[in-house]
């Protein structure tokens, strides 16, 4: 007759244990009380920081803008970690960021810009991760359609931290763009420009129109961007021409 030894019953204690913990964590994560639960903190909550926001942009922002951005730094940082606590949370999700020592130190020396394709619908909240893990989620910067600036939280939020929005009419774009880039290298902290390819997430009308362009210019087909696209990326590449406060473009 065989028996257990006491480290084969605390061992199995300690699965079981960990068995139902496991179990416990899928059941809340599932739960729709839980969602809504989370779901009312961020609004409630967003609707609040959007409040101290415009307080901060009426008193603060006329006197000094550097200080402005200092506190709605803080202010747009307890907003937007609950979505990226959220989704480490949630999905269970860890990033790993690979690269030279050279070239993660000079991420946090100078403005940067990071230039992506929107495939997905969360691949922003990857992104949001990732700058995160370098303490520069609340100082990413991104372009965004005008119409964004309305939606209460996340768009308030935006509009009340400079971040570039775009009309989509290339005639009023074309004239603004350069003066929204120059406020942005103002800023004292470092920031990291985010761009996300409008056009990219893959559909059969998108890829025709894509080709339909890459006939006309004949570049490779394969390489050929959604058309008119490249307009804005010329204007930007023109803007941030000798500003030595761009590590890397």
């Amino acid at each position: 007759m065989s028996s257990s030894s006491p480290t084969d019953t605390s061992e199995r204690k300690e699965k079981e244990q960990s068995t139902m913990l496991q179990r416990l964590w899928a059941t809340v994560k599932t739960n729709l009380l839980c969602h809504t639960f989370f779901t009312l903190v961020f609004l409630s909550s967003g609707l609040v920081l959007n409040a101290f926001q415009l307080v901060v942009y009426c008193l603060v922002r006329p006197i000094s803008r550097h200080w402005y951005r200092r506190i709605n730094y803080y202010l747009v940082y307890a907003s937007w970690a609950q979505v990226v606590a959220m989704a480490q949370w949630w999905s269970g999700s860890r990033i790993k960021v690979w690269g030279t020592d050279e070239d993660l130190d000079a991420l946090l020396k100078d403005h940067h810009m990071c230039v992506m394709n929107h495939c997905y619908e969360v691949d922003w909240l990857v992104c949001w991760m990732i700058c995160d893990q370098f303490n520069m989620l609340a100082n990413a910067k991104t372009f965004a359609k005008k119409s964004l600036m309305y939606v209460p939280v996340i768009g308030w939020n935006w509009a009340l931290s400079e971040q570039i929005f775009l009309e989509r009419s290339w005639e009023k774009d074309s004239q603004t763009i350069g003066g929204k880039l120059d406020k942005l290298l103002d800023y004292k902290d470092k920031i990291l420009l985010l761009m996300f390819s409008e056009g990219t997430r893959f559909n059969k009308a998108k890829h025709e129109l894509s080709l339909e362009f890459a006939a006309k210019k004949k570049p490779a087909q394969a390489e050929a961007p959604p058309a008119s696209k490249t307009q804005r990326l010329r204007v930007l590449h023109t803007s941030l021409q000798g500003k030595r406060l761009f590590g890397s473009v």
